[in-house]
């Protein structure tokens, strides 16, 4: 069940990533994050009566907190990497450091030892995300070192934001109020932005509807995973998680009818087979 819930929430992250990044071609990435978080709350107060807990305890809502810090960042970096149209450096690094950090997390520091065939499944998914997310890319040196960092940096803020909600506690222990205890931050840290970018704090008519995609599918992959981590290892379910490029690309393929290359159907293969080899 571990297993099958965490790719739900990579493809559920990789539409909201899709909506997030389209939105942030007609409005700023800040605004689009701050409004996005904010809708998502919708999300968040069904599921957590509908995943019952004996209530908050201070373990799940500090580390939601710091795990909430590291989402508002990793988000809009993200979003703002996507919005300059470079999604073939941005993807593959985000999600690769997104990946990397709780792999190293669960089999360093939390002892984990995935099986032979669990660990080649896992290279394959990695691989997988290098591949499907190449793309023509026409930047100068400068511009590709920049997206290079940012993407760094928005792969650092997914990671401890997969790290910090394994560390809060499993959910039938604590339900999903490490989530509550990061919406705020998430909601605060763009917010603070607006206000001192002097922006609109809620998007144009026209980007409202992508907007309350990206939020409310983001809040419901955030679910996903966090159910995901009560029942699988952490090294394996973010890495799991972290093949959302490959149902960005598929929507970008069928939506706005983008040509895959050679390349990214041996990504789509690669995903394919480190899925089965991690479910065997």
């Amino acid at each position: 069940m571990g297993l099958f819930l965490a790719v739900a929430s990579a493809i559920v992250y990789g539409c909201a990533d899709f909506c997030g990044g389209k939105a942030t071609r007609k409005v700023s990435t800040v605004t689009v994050t701050f409004s996005s978080q904010l809708l998502g709350l919708s999300v968040l107060a069904v599921a957590v009566w509908l995943v019952p807990a004996d209530g908050p305890t201070w373990r799940a809502l500090g580390f939601g907190a710091l795990g909430g810090l590291g989402g508002a960042v990793g988000i809009m970096l993200l979003y703002h990497g996507l919005a300059v149209g470079t999604m073939s450096i941005v993807s593959p690094i985000t999600a690769v450091v997104a990946a990397a950090i709780p792999l190293l997390v669960g089999t360093v520091v939390l002892g984990e030892r995935p099986g032979v065939l669990g660990l080649a499944g896992i290279a394959c998914a990695l691989v997988a995300v290098v591949l499907v997310s190449v793309s023509p890319s026409h930047g100068t040196v400068v511009n590709a070192l920049q997206m290079v960092f940012i993407s760094l940096g928005a792969g650092i803020g997914f990671g401890v934001f997969f790290v910090m909600l394994q560390q809060a506690g499993k959910p039938e222990d604590v339900g999903l109020w490490a989530l509550v205890a990061a919406r705020p931050i998430s909601v605060l840290v763009p917010g603070l932005l607006v206000a001192r970018q002097h922006q609109s704090l809620f998007p144009s008519r026209a980007a409202w509807p992508l907007v309350m995609l990206a939020g409310v599918l983001d809040q419901l992959a955030n679910v996903l995973y966090v159910l995901a981590i009560g029942s699988g290892l952490l090294s394996i379910v973010a890495v799991l998680a972290s093949l959302y490029p490959v149902s960005t690309v598929a929507l970008a393929r069928i939506i706005d009818r983008e040509r895959l290359q050679r390349v990214q159907v041996a990504g789509l293969g690669f995903a394919l087979a480190g899925l089965v080899m991690i479910a065997l």
